[in-house]
């Protein structure tokens, strides 16, 4: 039972992360709740607790983390505090859009819904229909580490008719730390068995990949080892991208002179759709990318199958990958036969990482959530942001897995008897998967890649230099990509409306077929223009000139 949890919970587990940047509350004593605390930084309101609410929570693969809810302390706990009850509601990675587009027009949208439809056509559908309801500012100004987020600035802007209609999960609040969430693991030991090099261009990637197919990189005889995997499609191509022409996310738009376009409509981007195919019909990439669950290609990673794998690089991502590896491959340490290989120069010559907004998805709210529950979710919200919040998804229960004495922290959690380590906490506390996860998607300081105590105490300590190497190479000799923060996050009537179509899908097919990929592209394009993409760049180029961005 616990490795199908593992397998349902492992692409958003990866970011066990306590954030510096948010001053925090704790949870008070039932007796104290309505009393308001100052901390010496924060006024807390523990706010009125005294009606228990059910609350429904649409998350990603969250059904794993309640197969014994009776039997997680730390759920009970959580629910206890907030007298809530929480009930889960099944959506999976690979078809989430599909799922609350069938919840919402059946009425059965859950009170909470983890999302990505910010300034869509969906997101102004749900609002116009009423289907999901704002945030009151004065819930927001209730909750200071609620309102942090709502203050970031790729947020501050996302009012609709004045009002807010979801909370951001705040990601990384320093964007260059999103080197870390775009990263490529490699095994370091078929390199060295086949005398290959760490690659300086595509073409040197290429053949690494390649020869991982095919010239037995694993010594064992058998030929049963492929070169290039992802754990599901809509990150396909993030790292090679980064390598090829980095401004080209799917989703994003790029400059071309003195105006706008949709990455997929930049000329340059046939080069990437060339690239990609590549990769396809040489052989470099696992043949069945397309059709990846959520944790194939970790999976596959760990137990030898694939030679490389576009992942993460934070320290948590990398221990919950080591933590896999060590169940395939007893004897085997990890860093000794895995390594994060570092970018080489896309085709304008220079050095990039990833980058990003401050926040990744969203959470909405049913309309049926009156201002009672409201509050309630807020409260839950600001305590898992919170110092004690994240010190919780970090460590566990205080004096029962950890005990912690002025700036000595002491760990009370059980021994894996095969790996010498604690016991995760997540296979303690199953929920742990979507507490960690609800209200941020990580909030990682820099603080996360240092060598302290809580560091110390979660991670392996070669998976924390690796990720810390990772890190400080990635800020010292590599440029963020550009990005116009301000056009992404444009919100025009036609740009809403094209952000229906499915690049990621587009790409990928394009790839499969054995037709010319040029043509074929073309063709995309053809059918993206009848969806409105030309009136698309004439709004967003129009609205680029009023902010004066380009010119008029």
């Amino acid at each position: 039972m616990m490795k199908s949890i593992r397998k349902g919970l492992i692409i958003f587990v990866v970011f066990f992360i306590i954030s510096a940047a948010f001053a925090g509350c704790s949870i008070l004593k039932r007796d104290e709740r309505k009393k308001i605390k100052d901390n010496g930084n924060t006024k807390i309101n523990g706010g009125n607790l005294e009606e228990h609410f059910e609350i429904s929570i649409g998350f990603w693969e969250v059904q794993y983390g309640f197969l014994n809810p009776e039997q997680d302390a730390l759920l009970q706990k959580m629910q206890n505090e907030f007298n809530i009850t929480i009930k889960p509601v099944h959506v999976s990675w690979s078809n989430y859009q599909e799922r609350y587009r069938i919840l919402a027009v059946s009425g059965q949208l859950p009170d909470i819904s983890a999302n990505t439809i910010v300034n869509t056509k969906t997101y102004d559908d749900w609002i116009q229909q009423g289907i999901i309801r704002s945030v009151p500012d004065e819930f927001i100004n209730k909750y200071s580490n609620v309102k942090r987020i709502m203050e970031l600035p790729d947020v501050k802007n996302l009012r609709v008719n004045g009002n807010f209609y979801m909370i951001p999960r705040a990601s990384f609040l320093d964007r260059d730390l999103f080197a870390s969430a775009a990263a490529l693991l490699v095994r370091k030991d078929w390199m060295e068995n086949l005398g290959i090099r760490d690659p300086q261009n595509f073409d040197e990637f290429v053949a690494m990949l390649k020869a991982f197919s095919e010239n037995d990189p694993d010594q064992n005889g058998l030929n049963d080892t492929e070169g290039l995997s992802t754990n599901n499609k809509q990150s396909f191509g993030k790292w090679v991208i980064l390598t090829i022409h980095p401004q080209f996310n799917t989703y994003s738009w790029v400059r071309e002179g003195d105006r706008f376009v949709p990455s997929c409509a930049a000329k340059d981007f046939l080069d990437v759709i060339l690239k990609l195919k590549r990769l396809y019909k040489e052989g470099a990439l696992d043949k069945d990318f397309a059709l990846q669950r959520t944790d194939s290609g970790t999976e596959k990673f760990a137990r030898g199958i694939v030679g490389a794998l576009e992942y993460q690089s934070s320290p948590g991502a990398l221990q919950q990958i080591a933590n896999l590896w060590n169940e395939y491959n007893p004897g085997k340490k990890f860093s000794e036969h895995v390594k994060l290989l570092r970018v080489f120069p896309a085709e304008d010559g220079n050095l990039y990482h990833n980058t990003g907004l401050h926040f990744w998805s969203e959470s909405y709210f049913s309309s049926k959530v009156d201002d009672g529950k409201m509050d309630r979710i807020l409260m839950l919200y600001d305590y898992l942001l919170s110092d004690e919040g994240q010190k919780m998804i970090k460590l566990g229960i205080e004096k029962k897995d950890y005990i912690e004495e002025g700036d000595k922290i002491t760990v009370l959690r059980p021994k894996d008897e095969n790996t010498g380590r604690w016991v995760e906490l997540i296979k303690l506390y199953p929920s742990l998967s979507m507490f960690a996860s609800l209200a941020s998607w990580g909030s990682a300081t820099i603080e996360e890649f240092r060598n302290n105590e809580i560091n110390r105490l979660s991670y392996d300590e070669d998976i924390l230099k690796m990720a810390q190497e990772e890190i400080e190479w990635n800020l010292k000799y590599t440029k963020p990509v550009p990005r116009v923060y301000e056009i992404m996050l444009l919100n025009t009537p036609a740009k809403s409306r094209f952000s229906t179509v499915s690049i990621v899908d587009d790409v990928i097919k394009v790839i499969l077929d054995d037709g010319d990929p040029i043509e074929l592209w073309n063709d995309v394009l053809k059918r993206y223009e009848k969806l409105g993409m030309n009136e698309a760049i004439e709004e967003v180029n129009a609205k680029a000139a009023e902010m004066g961005i380009i010119p008029k």
